[in-house]
């Protein structure tokens, strides 16, 4: 007979459970058909889930679900290199990529740029950018590839299909007829079907058909009439349906304007937050039969197939294998520039440059010692760079003397901006909205200006967007001379100096990057700065007496006014002999009055009460 507490022992052990095992659920399998996971995770998801993914969470993600185990799918700008995660490999314009005439070079560097996303952890990566150059003063033409249409589809496939071999999807951008910067938020671009499809569609269609995209970015213009986020035949007729793409209709940033229209307009994702595509705005017009469940259902199917075909349910986006500063980079964007390189004229054989031969060369202008970037939403840190100074001495040697003269030329901007200086801190205060109104939601001292927040919240009480920023400080002039000022920014900026009602600089309109200047005499020793009590909220005010849909003059005689400034101060329209209503510089409105001229409204304009100013 066995010894009893080995008996006990074993009844024990008999009475003992089998450890439970968790149910995989058919999405979670990843042996399935991508459809058949796409269709079970659908139809787990709430109403209130399935709003929640149609529109961007902090700026640059899709919201993650994590009662189901779906991550935030993080986004990050990438025509030129990763964009706004620390330092990365800065690579060569893309029209100097095109140059090369090597599709077989764009299809490693866009695989270049995959594992650069990889090593983020960046799941979505905003790029290529594939629009015709039409306009030569477009300030984007240089993430582009030509103006040739078949070299720009012979580029744009291979570039997505290296992206997407990284296990990153790619979102081709800016869906269609995006060639200007000028009010690229309103213009409306007519072009025929015959155009589109032989000009401006071959690029984005190798991306998607050949390329295999999962995502295509719509524009911020209209087309024919209708902007390009609710553009029916745009998004559903030509992209989704005669090119059967599978993947996802996103905005561009705040390029969405109302719900119905990108609802039944093909968008499915709206950035960089829910303005539009939330259910507050959504449950109504399903209600009312205005938007179908199904057409609901496709946006979020759009997005699940994006996710699972890419494994992101699957696996961790960060490959920490792979190094942030990696030499196969650094090696494409070497190739690219070396390859790019087109020698337009070499008189009298001056290259190379013959060292036997050489005393001293002369290096003119201000990015010659720095590392020249465009700004934007294409500018990229680098880890490290080579500037055109030093590379010439590298390669020159001692033996050649070299001079630089960095302001043979415009100075560059970055630059100047070191040279900045203001008599004490300067107060910088955000509001929101864009009206720079009411209580400050965080204020600071500074000792400059100069900042990207690119779509994160500036501060831990300030919201990612919609907010307004003030600096208010003093300059005290050195020597009595003209000064040049000179504002960078992307959106509205503007610079007011002491008292004046009406901006120095005024560069408040939605916009990409830009420059201006203004100059002004000032007196040596005078210190002047910005009182409360003169800047009126009127974001524009000129003088102008011209017929509607003509130009905006300034040396006539009436008042001219944006629209919000009706809105904004009622009181003025009272005092005025007729008033104009603007839209980009052209007049679409006017409205008789009695009494009054400029003269009297320019006087009104200094007695503003404090409450009204920003």
């Amino acid at each position: 007979m066995l010894p009893r507490p080995l008996l006990v022992g074993l009844v024990l052990l008999g009475l003992a459970a089998p450890a439970a095992r968790t149910e995989t659920l058919p999405y979670q399998d990843k042996t399935a058909a991508v459809e058949t996971r796409v269709e079970d995770l659908l139809a787990r998801l709430t109403p209130k889930e399935k709003f929640s993914l149609l529109s961007g969470d902090n700026a640059f993600s899709i919201r993650a679900l994590p009662r189901l185990g779906l991550p935030a799918i993080e986004m990050a700008d990438g025509p030129l290199g990763v964009c706004d995660n620390g330092p990365a490999t800065a690579y060569p314009a893309s029209v100097m990529l095109a140059a090369t005439w090597n599709p077989d070079l764009a299809r490693r560097f866009g695989a270049a740029l995959g594992r650069d996303a990889r090593a983020r952890g960046v799941h979505l990566l905003l790029a290529p950018a594939v629009n015709i150059q039409r306009v030569p003063q477009n300030g984007r033409n240089f993430t582009c590839f030509s103006e040739d249409p078949a070299l720009a589809a012979a580029f744009a496939a291979p570039i997505v299909s290296g992206i997407q071999s990284q296990g990153v999807a790619a979102a081709v951008s800016h869906f269609a007829a995006s060639n200007q910067e000028t009010a690229r938020g309103t213009v409306d671009v007519r072009v025929d079907p015959r155009v589109l499809h032989e000009i401006y569609f071959p690029a984005f269609r190798a991306a998607v058909e050949d390329g295999h995209a999962w995502a295509v970015m719509d524009a911020a213009n209209q087309l024919n009439g209708f902007y390009c986020t609710a553009n029916a035949w745009l998004n559903t007729q030509v992209l989704k349906t005669a090119w059967a793409f599978p993947g996802v209709v996103m905005s561009d940033g705040n390029a969405t304007h109302d719900t119905l229209g990108a609802a039944n307009g093909g968008l499915d994702l709206e950035m960089p937050s829910g303005r539009f595509l939330n259910a507050t705005q959504l449950q109504p017009l399903i209600d009312a039969g205005h938007i179908a469940p199904a057409t609901i259902d496709d946006k979020v199917r759009r997005i699940l197939r994006l996710e699972i075909a890419n494994g992101f349910l699957d696996r961790p986006q960060a490959d920490n294998t792979l190094p942030k500063d990696d030499p196969r980079s650094a090696a494409v964007a070497l190739q690219i520039a070396r390859e790019g390189l087109v020698l337009l004229k070499n008189e009298g054989d001056l290259l190379p440059l013959d060292r036997a031969k050489l005393k001293s060369v002369v290096v003119l202008g201000p990015t010659a010692d720095t590392f020249p970037e465009a700004g934007g939403r294409s500018r990229v840190e680098p880890f490290h760079s080579v500037s055109v100074l030093a590379g010439l001495c590298t390669a020159l040697g001692d033996s050649v003397h070299v001079d630089f003269l960095p302001n043979a030329g415009i100075s560059h901007f970055s630059q100047l901006l070191d040279t900045s200086r203001y008599v004490g801190p300067l107060k910088l205060e955000f509001f929101r909205g864009r009206k720079l109104r009411g209580t400050p939601l965080a204020t600071r001292e500074e000792t400059g200006i100069d900042h990207a927040w690119g779509g994160r919240p500036p501060e831990a009480d300030v919201p990612a967007e919609n907010f307004s920023a003030r600096w208010t400080g003093l300059i005290r002039a050195p020597a009595t001379a003209d000064y040049v000022f000179m504002l960078e920014s992307d959106d509205g900026a503007r610079v007011f100096i002491d008292d004046e009602p009406f901006p120095l600089i005024d560069l408040w309109s939605d916009h990409a990057v830009k420059t201006q200047t203004a100059k002004r005499s000032l007196t040596v020793g005078s210190t002047h700065g910005r009182g409360p009590s003169l800047a009126a909220r009127l974001s524009r005010v000129g003088v102008a007496d011209v017929p509607r849909g003509e130009r905006l003059l300034t040396d006539r005689a009436l008042v001219a006014l944006w629209p919000e400034a009706t809105e904004e101060l009622p009181e003025l329209l009272g005092i005025c002999d007729r008033i104009y209503t603007l839209s980009e510089g052209v007049i679409t409105a006017d409205v008789p009055r009695d009494r009054a001229t400029s003269e009297y409204l320019m006087q009104y304009m200094t007695q503003v009460r404090e409450e009204d100013h920003v």
